[in-house]
């Protein structure tokens, strides 16, 4: 014999909603993300924060128009000074980080960003969990983009490495053209 269980929210103990069904039998769950973004009133060329990590500071969309920045169950306390950030629950992690190299570098030069577990730098390969590395000429503006899948537990941190001297653009932000930010989203639990 068949049972259904008609329910509208499954919820905690405590009252917080983890999923909500819909009228058409469609499943919304509540799953860990955020992304961050950069806004800097000038171009900047260092990582920030602790060792070459760089640091974000809007986290939760109010910084105005063009603030694309959001956080569901992320603790981002840290991301504006060290850039460091810890998953909330041990699992898989989708990781993404976008950023524009501005096209007055006198120069041209080698793009160097990266995600790093566990690290801050760039001296031990094995705690990169990607790496960009490209040469660019000058005078032009050039999108460098990073993403890994990455198993991580509580314990474990993330960040994003920039190990370059290129200028990277500012200029008040222009967090809405879509670059300068960070995007991390829990896809599987462990």
């Amino acid at each position: 014999m068949a049972s259904t269980l008609k329910v509208n929210t499954i919820q905690h103990t405590g009252g917080t909603t983890g999923i909500t069904l819909n009228s058409n039998g469609i499943i919304y769950p509540k799953v860990p993300c955020f992304r961050a973004d950069k806004t800097v009133a000038i171009d900047w060329t260092g990582g920030g924060g602790t060792g070459n990590l760089v640091t974000f500071n809007h986290t939760d969309g109010s910084g105005g128009s063009g603030d694309n920045s959001f956080n569901i169950g992320f603790n981002l306390s840290t991301i504006g000074t060290t850039g460091k950030v810890s998953p909330p629950v041990d699992g898989i992690y989708s990781i993404k980080a976008a950023f524009l190299i501005n096209s007055n570098n006198a120069s041209g030069g080698t793009a160097y960003v990266s995600i790093n577990k566990n690290a801050t730098g760039t001296s031990n390969g094995a705690l990169l969990l990607i790496n960009h590395y490209e040469q660019f000429a000058a005078n032009n503006y050039y999108m460098v983009e990073v993403q890994a899948t990455a198993k991580l537990t509580t314990s474990d941190y993330f960040g994003i490495g920039k190990n370059d001297v290129l200028k990277y653009w500012g200029n008040g932000g222009h967090a809405d053209y879509g670059y300068n930010f960070v995007e991390c989203q829990l896809i599987s639990t462990l």
